[in-house]
């Protein structure tokens, strides 16, 4: 698991300095409000997920107020386009959520997580917050995968309700991604 004690990011909202910053096509892949697994299936021949780690998790301090209870589980995924690594997310769920929000919850495994909450009718979401990271945990990821060298990487997250039950969903667009790709946009 990348992030053991919690993902401690310094996330901001689209009214912040930060937001007048990003550049096209990074801008639109970070505020897009649309299922990112679609998008991602839309550039790619094949489509995998790789499940990291799924278990109970100690949270972050900025991670614990999002929720309103301790119990929480954790899914650490990455989204594989032809063979290649090109997102890193880190879902959040309370045990009420994993018992009532969804029964597909329960039984993922190597399946979307994306397609479960943008075929549920009852699915809200928040606003997207983004970052900018040089986490060393992720640079140390994304040797492992073999993905070329960045400084930064960026990364959105946002809460999702289903039949009124949270859930968290924090995903970094990994060197190499289709987010930075001009050729894309």
């Amino acid at each position: 698991m990348p992030f053991k004690h919690g993902l401690n990011m310094s996330w901001q909202s689209t009214n912040t300095d930060l937001f007048n910053t990003i550049e096209t096509p990074l801008n639109n892949w970070l505020f897009d409000s649309a299922s990112l697994t679609k998008r991602l299936l839309n550039q790619c021949k094949t489509f995998e997920v790789y499940v990291l780690d799924q278990e109970q998790s100690s949270l972050s301090i900025d991670e614990r107020t999002m929720f309103d209870c301790d119990d929480i589980h954790c899914r650490e995924v990455l989204l594989v386009c032809d063979g290649t690594a090109h997102v890193y997310a880190r879902t959040l769920m309370p045990t009420a959520t994993l018992e009532h929000a969804n029964e597909q919850l329960k039984t993922l495994t190597n399946s979307s997580l994306g397609e479960i909450l943008f075929n549920d009718p009852s699915m809200t979401r928040s606003n997207i917050e983004v970052c900018q990271t040089t986490s060393e945990t992720l640079k140390v990821l994304s040797q492992q995968l073999s993905l070329p060298q960045q400084d930064t990487i960026w990364g959105r997250r946002s809460m999702f309700h289903l039949n009124d039950y949270p859930l968290s969903v924090a995903e970094f667009f990994l060197p190499g991604s289709y987010a930075y790709s001009k050729a894309l946009l």
